[in-house]
């Protein structure tokens, strides 16, 4: 029975040992494929597409010759970063002796003078939590400082840290350009300053709006009645007991009476004006709330106006 159960046991691994056998040879199958896909594919000057199959070559099979092709891929396209370093990694692959070398070799020291260079240095102390992100990806504490090849271009970086303000800075490096980003993580966030509601939070939104549209209605409301005081004034002053012979007949109350009507009819208008600006706005603020997720708006008041305030992912 323990003979049995061994020959079991050592048929089960060889059967297993052959599945990977085989599941390697059909990604190499695979990959081959791929690769001579992407030549024809870089021959035609289809670059998009020789470098989506040889990225997928290249991890099917990371052979040295695919990294090389990869990267001249990348280098007819502009990325000369990306290209830089399949070249270098493809060079370190190669064994000594092997005629690709001297190809590699001459890539690098072309694209070495080609890619642009960035240090992001923070300035000041970190505080805790501190996040730097350059172009989306987050750069560790210890490479703050340190110059590495980047794409020419336009670059973003951006400090998050709790309690802190976001800040963000942008720089646009041309090929061969080396330079020095000083960022420094924002400033302490106040306890009382205002901002804009989250994303989800619909009601505080709907209630803003249901406040200014009630507030503009009132507003409309008051200069309906002053529009209707106006406009008696307006009909006591111009009566025949002030002004006899027309308007250029006037007495002195007649005179007066015009003058406090066309005031109280300038203050009407006013607030018929205003009232429809705070009731379209808490209208916009209304049908804007979301229910879960997506944007939202926000009134902001400040010293020198007001406005909208708009959050979410766009």
């Amino acid at each position: 029975m323990r003979n049995a159960l061994s020959f079991v046991v050592l048929l089960g691994v060889l059967t297993l040992a052959g599945e990977t056998r085989a599941q390697t040879s059909t990604d190499a199958d695979s990959a081959d494929a791929l690769f001579k896909s992407a030549k024809a594919a870089m021959d035609r000057g289809d670059l998009v597409t020789a470098c989506n199959q040889l990225a997928e070559s290249l991890r099917l099979d990371p052979a040295p010759g695919t990294l090389l092709n990869l990267g001249e891929c990348e280098a007819r396209s502009g990325k000369v970063a990306a290209a830089l370093g399949h070249f270098q990694e493809g060079r370190k692959a190669l064994p000594a002796g092997d005629y690709r070398i001297a190809f590699a070799d001459d890539k690098i020291t072309v694209l070495q003078r080609r890619v642009a260079r960035l240090a992001v240095r923070l300035r000041g102390e970190a505080p805790a939590g501190l996040r730097v992100e350059r172009d989306g990806v987050l750069v560790g504490e210890g490479l703050l400082g340190v110059t590495s090849p980047v794409e020419p271009g336009h670059h973003v970086v951006i400090t998050t840290a709790p309690g802190r303000a976001r800040t963000r800075a942008d720089v646009t490096l041309a090929e061969g350009q080396v330079e020095t980003l000083e960022i420094e993580a924002g400033p302490v966030a106040l306890s009382g300053e205002a901002s804009a509601p989250p994303a989800t939070n619909g009601s505080n939104q709907r209630t803003a709006a249901w406040a200014l549209m009630g507030g503009g209605a009132g507003a409309v409301a008051v200069g309906a009645v002053l529009g209707l005081v106006a406009k008696g004034a307006y009909d006591s002053a111009s009566s025949l007991a002030n002004c006899p012979r027309g308007p250029s007949s006037c007495n002195a109350a007649g005179v007066q009476g015009g003058q406090t009507a066309h005031t109280e009819a300038g203050v009407s208008t006013g607030l018929f004006v205003a009232g429809g600006v705070l009731a379209a706005t808490g209208a916009v603020l209304y049908f804007s709330a979301p229910k879960e997720g997506g944007a939202s708006v926000a009134p902001v008041l400040g010293a020198n106006g007001a406005g909208l305030s708009f959050q979410g992912a766009f």
